[in-house]
């Protein structure tokens, strides 16, 4: 795995849902897209950049299914978005601190599912309490009401999901923007979270299977012993 998707391993890799299963490969297969009613396409040109996974948005919307669009570029898909916030680069964070807080105002949050599945909500309720509309417009130029808008739009949404790509993951706060942007702050309902790196044509799968030094198949730390002894019992090697 490159850099670019750091960030997602890492997050997923994290005790986060405090279960602490350590994978780091792809969150959702790109079919949840035909079950979506609602897209958060984060810092990616999907168009330009991945045409597979962008059409399959494009004609998801045709078909129906909201768009919220977070870029600062207006991109052939925040053409036809419900809603496109358009921050400065350097204030993403910020950005969906703002729509976290605003998730969080409306009752468009699951606190049970929050509170049993991850760790350190109470602070994060703290922190997003510094982060109201009207601040992050002052952080980012983002209009308040559209902040408003696109947290709406994602938050009463029955099957939403999120796509991100390097515009998220290429910079120095990348794994707390993705951290920040993951599917978990939803709404009350049981429908499936998806969240998923926009990266189809590039998606890295030799790693996942150990084709790289640094971690072993499934992404675990090669210096891990108990790694390492299932690594041994699954593939037998040759002893010479």
């Amino acid at each position: 795995m490159g850099p670019c998707r750091n960030p997602a391993r890492d997050l997923i890799r994290r005790d986060f849902f405090g279960r602490g299963h350590g994978l780091g490969g792809g969150t959702n297969p790109f079919d949840d897209l035909d079950r979506c009613d609602a897209i958060l396409l984060v810092g990616a040109n999907s168009t330009a950049a991945h045409p597979d996974v962008g059409s399959r948005i494009f004609q998801r919307v045709m078909d129906g299914a909201r768009l919220v669009v977070v870029d600062p570029r207006l991109t052939s898909l925040a053409r036809h978005a419900d809603v496109h916030l358009r921050p400065p680069q350097g204030t993403n964070v910020a950005v969906f601190n703002g729509l976290a807080h605003v998730l969080v105002r409306e009752g468009l949050v699951d606190e049970a599912f929050l509170t049993a599945h991850s760790n350190g909500h109470g602070e994060l309720l703290g922190l997003l309490g510094d982060y109201p509309p009207e601040r992050v417009a002052g952080i980012s130029g983002v209009p308040a009401e559209d902040l408003v808008r696109a947290a709406a739009v994602y938050g009463q949404a029955l099957a939403p999901a999120i796509f991100y790509g390097l515009g998220v993951t290429e910079h120095r706060h990348s794994t707390d923007a993705v951290q920040l942007g993951t599917p978990a702050r939803r709404r009350r309902t049981g429908h499936r979270r998806r969240g998923e790196p926009a990266r189809a044509e590039q998606r890295p799968g030799s790693l996942g299977h150990g084709g790289a030094a640094r971690p072993a198949a499934r992404y675990q730390k090669v210096l891990d012993p108990a790694a390492r002894a299932r690594c041994t019992e699954a593939w037998r090697p040759a002893r010479w």
